[in-house]
């Protein structure tokens, strides 16, 4: 909330409280600002080299074996649909979550080509949320589209691979190539670069009340939750305080335009 106490602030009324939350304005303020809850912010990449990069703790820690599953889910606001455009991935070469033009895909081994993608397509320009749940113990997968199904994955495609393929630029450099990465394809291949904004990447273990629900009816513990909450710096957190380094990407506010911070 804002009070403003000078005039020209277009639709905002001077000498009264204006709620900005559905309706954010970026400008000087003169007067008092009460700061609410917090802004939700999110990271904007450009398509062309911007990621975030978290390092990993211990050598198994973001890998999944076919009895826990693997949940993927992330809110997406893509600039284009054309190409593939990397949420995120594991490693070299292992498990992600991305964009193949419209469609969603999930990556369960090396050849992109014969990754499993989603019936239904994706909005452009918009916010949507995505999903994959991988459960091979239990007969394949699903992809949601704000929370509509939009295609199952066979058996056959519901790997989940560890990133650990060992590609050449990999072993020449003697790098472990074991990072998370968002906003483009993993370790080895600085490429696949995401063009549009992401906030809320959850990464879980695969658990449910039983078999075959909705999306909106399953549940997890989310082992690594990605909110962008700081809104500035080089570095953000996810909920276990694991860290990643952003490279290029920008904080923005919902609706894209960059965020402004108060000065005391």
């Amino acid at each position: 909330y804002v009070h403003i106490t000078g005039t020209n602030m277009g639709s905002i009324m001077e000498n009264s409280w204006n709620d900005l939350e559905d309706d954010p304005q970026y400008f000087p303020v003169f007067g008092v600002v009460e700061v609410g809850p917090g802004a939700d912010f999110a990271l904007r990449f450009d398509g062309e080299d911007d990621y975030v990069e978290i390092g990993i703790n211990y050598d198994s820690e973001f890998e999944f074996n076919t009895n826990e599953g693997i949940v993927i889910e992330a809110m997406i606001k893509p600039f284009e649909l054309e190409g593939k455009q990397f949420i995120t991935m594991k490693g070299d070469y292992g498990w992600g979550l991305y964009l193949d033009g419209d469609k969603l895909a999930y990556a369960s081994e090396y050849s992109l080509s014969k990754h499993p993608q989603s019936n239904l397509t994706i909005p452009s320009d918009d916010w949507v949320k995505v999903r994959v749940d991988i459960y091979p113990g239990n007969g394949g997968g699903k992809f949601f589209i704000d929370d509509e199904f939009a295609g199952n994955i066979s058996s056959e495609d519901a790997k989940i691979p560890t990133g650990d393929f060992g590609s050449n630029s990999c072993y020449e450099n003697n790098d472990t190539c074991d990072e998370l990465y968002i906003g483009r394809m993993g370790a080895a291949c600085d490429c696949n670069h995401f063009a549009g904004m992401i906030d809320d990447v959850a990464i879980s273990p695969y658990s449910s009340y039983g078999n075959g629900e909705e999306a909106a009816e399953v549940f997890w513990n989310k082992f690594s939750n990605w909110t962008f909450n700081e809104g500035e710096g080089s570095s953000t957190f996810d909920e276990n305080n694991r860290e990643g380094v952003i490279h290029g990407a920008a904080w923005v506010m919902p609706d894209g335009g960059i965020v402004a911070h108060a000065v005391e």
